[in-house]
């Protein structure tokens, strides 16, 4: 498993730090973009809020 987590690693080792900035704030944009319909779902099941509310 080490093996191949550091040829992973190899791979991309060359990239240039601008790009792995951006790639990780893409990833953080992305993974907020995926609480807005898991929040939906919460709010209208556990605190009974309407469609509408949450809307």
């Amino acid at each position: 498993m080490q093996k191949l987590f550091k040829s992973y690693l190899e791979s991309f080792g060359g990239l240039r730090k601008e790009i792995w900035l951006l790639s990780l704030i893409t990833l953080i944009n992305r993974a907020g973009t995926m609480v807005i319909p898991f929040l939906s779902l919460y709010l209208t099941k556990s605190k009974g809020f309407s469609l509408n509310e949450v809307a």
